[in-house]
């Protein structure tokens, strides 16, 4: 593939040595009556505005009609010409260039054009539109420039015109950018610039060139691989510059756009943006390691270095040392408060040089320390001097009679201190530092004074509260060197770890406790800077009256201009690159489906911004699962394990270099299948099931009290049916006995003894029948004698009052039958026979108890007067419970019971018990 092309209709285009083909349908579709198109060994391809497409080959200009949806072969022009570039104007014409020179196609001609003074039929190499309707023209002579519409040669810039020209391109800022055989120029503005020798790109053969949408440009070398071309936010000067040497300790400004630079090793150089010199001094410095700087606008330049003090005015240098009344050698820092007076931080008190003389200040006078850092103003109204908890006052140090009193800002080993009308005030850890080694010191406009430290942070002091903010990886940095603040309220902070850029109401809105996050922005190598180290002089960072804002580093002095820095304003496009499921690819065409079991889930994504790619962040949430947006910083993979069955929708979003959002991002369908445990319809299965299992136990329930209670009405029955057949049946017999005896005892004294008699038999019966009666409540073991000798009993036993007789007959072959069943059919046959005896009248009673093979049939039958059976068997409730009771009785053992009677013809009852 030589090249390829994206048309208007988005469609894709290549470019190869067998002909163009197009990309269509996932693959790509080649024209072969096209191919012997064979491209140049340089692009040369244009889209006119009819939407046709010219390809310049070696066998001439080839063009593809790209309207209809299978692109076809055009009209061809030039043939067997090489033709080597071809561009398309904005009024339907075509410029074409080839060996024999620079011809128009319009209104289907060709007109040669002359490019003088370039010789005549000069082979044209390249070229490119300028934007305005003109035309740049590449030869093998030179560049030229054709005027819009052709008409004319426009002036040529000096310094493009002799040499070959191989190709061209414009980018959108509308420079040329021009490949040669030696070199790559860029014309801007009415001039040529060239890569410096030793910049990569100053010796390489360039064959091709690309801006991509964030506007860098892509160069692509013969075997020199892939250059990337971009803006960058600083511009670094070192000693190619003019610096006398590259590691810088401190900068400071020198009025009307210069700047001093203090070197490690180098001196003191002057300068800006137009380069740098070293300062020439009749005198040598104590030192060419500089270690701070300070001046006043007219005044001398002031020199700290570890050798003493210099003061360089009008080209001469004086020397100041210990010898003078300095307590050390070596400077760490200087501030002039006012004209004529110095202020010195040493390792050994803090120096103040007014009128030729030294006064030093050390611990003993306040100071949080004797070693001293750096030395700032503080504003008219710092509202700093509130005394905190933790401040201390020393003793006053009154300054000299009629001299203004210092307001000042030291930074110490110790601690923060404030010298105010002669007084130092100290603030340290106890007062709420994160350190008491304070290495930068910036009050602001409002009234806070912003702290450096070193290892730990940076601090705001307002009022007297001191607020210590984070300091982490990807945060803010733990030791800084000089703070700035920019006409937007940003603070720029320069420190061992690079450059960093924080708003102010960030900070503030971290103070007030109304947020946990405070967004930072860090600057280092890709940005232009040479090295992220920064250097920690005095000052160690400078704001020129134009707002640019420079820092000392250990390799140059860095740039920045915060209003016209290069911001990327485009939002990265996001795509999902892969899925993993379980540690397997997924396919990303279609919504994604797990089935059950499915335990990991990793999705990679990526955002297309191609600057500062390592500075893209991230932010995802998977929607039906994650309550929130997940910060995932540069992680371009999201990981889920053991989700929920359910739907979801991963949802990915991603930001530029410079913060820009793009919110709209990229997205996938996810569906975890569930286990079959896990479905609706299991779940109302096993709802059912437990409303059935309920239900099923409640009827149980139910059951079990009916039964319950049905036991207890069958055992209230029982002992009404025992206590009628027994104790009241007894009763009445006693009953009759005693009013007998009682009409006797008048006439007959012996006939009622012998009554007497047998009501006592009768009373003792009864007394057995109910000791009976309770012993089966309390046993169910079986009774010692038979039934047909207990129903001898019960027939034997006649009331006296009667005059029947009762005749017992057993039939069949006895076999002991179940105690439930002897015991109730004893009870009807002694219920059958107390009523033939006491109601029938009759006088016999025959008793037939029949042993059959499948049965047990027991018949009373009595001669007596008989009785409407169905009358007195509904009588029950008025107290004639007999037959009723005989029933009930019946139909506890599943006998059948008859009774056949009718007035005057007797009654006979009959109860058959099946054996089985």
């Amino acid at each position: 593939v030589w090249f390829s092309y994206q048309d208007r209709r988005n469609r894709i285009w290549a470019i190869t040595s067998a002909g163009p083909a197009f990309l269509a349908g996932g693959r790509f579709h080649p024209l072969p009556e096209m191919q012997d198109a064979a491209p140049p060994d340089r692009r040369g391809l244009a889209e006119d505005s009819g939407g046709r497409i010219w390809l310049a080959s070696e066998a001439g200009l080839f063009a593809i009609d790209s309207n209809s949806p299978a692109p076809v072969a055009g009209p061809r022009l030039l043939k067997g010409v090489a033709v080597s570039a071809v561009a398309a104007d904005g009024e339907g014409g075509l410029w074409i260039g080839s060996a024999q020179g620079l011809e128009r196609y319009s209104g289907g001609s060709l007109q040669p054009v002359s490019l003088a003074p370039i010789a005549a039929r000069t082979p044209v190499l390249a070229l490119a539109p300028d934007g305005s309707g003109g035309l740049w023209v590449g030869t093998a002579a030179g560049l030229a420039r054709l005027k819009r519409g052709g008409a004319g040669i426009a002036e040529i810039p000096a310094g493009a015109m002799h040499e070959r020209i191989a190709s061209l391109f414009a980018d959108r800022q509308g420079a040329l950018w021009i490949v040669t055989d030696r070199q790559v120029q860029r014309l801007a503005g009415g001039s040529i610039g060239a890569f410096p020798p030793g910049s990569g790109l100053s010796e390489l053969s360039l064959l091709a060139i690309y801006e991509d949408r964030e506007g860098d440009l892509w160069m692509g070398a013969d075997s020199g691989g892939l250059y990337m071309l971009r803006d960058r936010k600083f511009t670094t000067y070192a000693s190619r510059d003019g610096l006398s040497a590259n590691p810088v300790s401190s900068v400071l400004g020198a009025g009307a756009g210069e700047l001093w630079v203090g070197t490690n090793g180098g001196g003191i150089d002057r300068g800006g943006n137009g380069g740098f010199s070293r300062l020439p001094t009749r005198d040598r410095l104590a030192s060419d390691v500089i270690l701070s700087l300070a001046g006043s606008p007219g005044g001398p330049l002031w020199v700290g270095t570890p050798d003493g003090l210099n003061r360089i005015e009008g080209g001469s240098v004086r020397k100041f040392t210990s010898a003078n009344g300095l307590p050390d050698d070596l400077i760490r820092s200087l501030f002039c408060s006012r004209p004529g007076e110095l202020w010195i931080g040493t390792r050994r008190g803090l120096a103040r040089l007014r009128d030729g003389k030294f006064s030093t200040y050390t611990a003993a006078d306040g100071l949080g320390s004797d070693l001293i850092g750096a030395i700032v103003p503080a504003a008219a109204n710092p509202g700093a001097r509130g005394e905190g908890p933790a401040s201390v006052a020393s003793r006053d140090t009154p300054p000299a009679p009629g001299t203004p009193d210092p307001n000042l800002w030291i930074g110490t080993a110790g601690g923060l201190t404030h010298l105010q009308h002669g007084v130092f005030t100290n603030y340290t850890t106890a007062a709420g530092l994160s350190s008491n080694v304070i290495t930068a010191i910036y009050p602001d406009a409002e009234g806070s004074v912003w702290l450096g430290t070193n290892g730990n942070g940076l601090n705001r002091m307002r009022g007297g509260r001191i607020v210590a903010f984070p300091h982490q990886p990807g945060g803010l940095p733990d030791t800084i060197y000089g703070i700035l603040e920019d006409s937007r309220s940003n603070l720029w902070l320069s420190s061992r770890s690079g450059i960093f850029r924080v708003a102010k109401e960030r900070l503030e809105a971290y103070a007030r406790g109304s947020t946990a996050a405070i967004p930072v922005r860090s600057f280092g190598v890709a940005d232009g800077m040479s090295v992220r180290e920064c250097s920690s002089g005095h000052p160690a960072a400078w704001k020129m009256a134009d707002g640019s804002l420079w820092f000392a580093t250990l390799d140059g002095v860095a740039s920045v201009d915060p209003e016209h820095s290069p911001k990327n304003p485009l939002p990265p496009p996001v795509v999902i690159e892969g899925i993993l499921v379980d540690d397997r690819p997924r396919s990303l065409g279609r919504p994604l489906i797990l089935q059950p079991g499915a335990t990991r889930l990793e999705l990679q994504y990526a955002g297309l911004s191609f600057p500062e790619p390592q500075r893209v962040r991230y932010r995802y949430r998977l929607e039906g699962f994650d309550r929130q947006w997940i910060d995932a910083g540069g992680r371009r993979s999201a990981f889920y394990t053991n989700l929920p069955p359910g739907r979801y929708r991963f949802h990915v979003v991603a930001a530029n270099n410079d913060g820009v959002w793009n919110d709209v991002g990229a997205w996938v369908q996810v569906r975890m299948e569930p286990h079959f445990y896990q479905t609706y319809w299991f779940y109302a299965l096993l709802a059912l099931s437990s409303v059935l299992l309920a239900t099923l136990g409640y009827r149980w329930r139910v059951r079990q009290v009916e039964a319950q209670f049905q036991a207890v009405l069958a055992e209230r029955g029982r002992l009404a049916r025992e206590i009628h057949d027994t104790l009241a049946q007894g009763f009445v017999g006693v009953s009759v006995q005693l009013e007998l005896i009682a009409r006797l005892l008048a006439t007959s004294r012996e006939s009622a003894v012998q009554q007497l008699d047998h009501a006592r038999a009768m009373v003792r019966h009864c007394l057995e029948e109910a000791r009976r009666s309770i012993w089966e409540l309390r046993s169910t073991g079986a009774s010692a004698e038979d039934l047909p000798a207990r129903l001898a009993r019960v027939c034997a036993v006649t009331p006296s009052e009667s005059a029947a007789k009762v005749y017992l007959q057993v039939k069949g072959i006895y076999r002991p039958l179940a105690g439930k069943v002897e015991n109730e059919m004893l009870r009807i046959g002694q219920e059958a026979v107390a009523n033939a005896l006491r109601h029938s009248g009759g006088r016999r009673v025959e008793v037939q108890l029949i042993y059959r093979e499948a049965s047990l049939l027991l018949e009373v039958q009595d001669d007596g007067n008989g009785f409407d059976w169905r009358e007195m068997e509904s009588a029950g409730p008025l107290g004639h419970f007999g037959l009723r009771g005989m029933r009930e009785r019946a139909e506890q053992i599943n006998a059948e019971f008859t009774v056949a009677s009718s007035p005057g013809a007797g009654a006979k009852i009959s109860v058959e018990a099946p054996l089985t």
